[in-house]
């Protein structure tokens, strides 16, 4: 990704937001039609071993 990248993550989709272990990341987000009583689901961290081995793509 390249700064002012904009991904649309549908619905249901699982996905990680985060850097690599060698750049930054910022995340904002932005949510249309939320219905009363919605929330989200935190998944499970990225493990030592896993994010270590991230290259860094640019």
């Amino acid at each position: 990704m390249i700064p002012g990248t904009v991904i649309a993550i549908p619905a249901e989709v699982k996905h990680w937001h985060g850097a690599q272990k060698d750049s930054w990341f910022q995340h904002l987000t932005y949510h249309k039609d939320v219905q009363e009583g919605a929330s989200n689901e935190w998944c499970e961290p990225v493990d030592d071993t896993t994010y270590y081995q991230l290259k860094k793509t640019q």
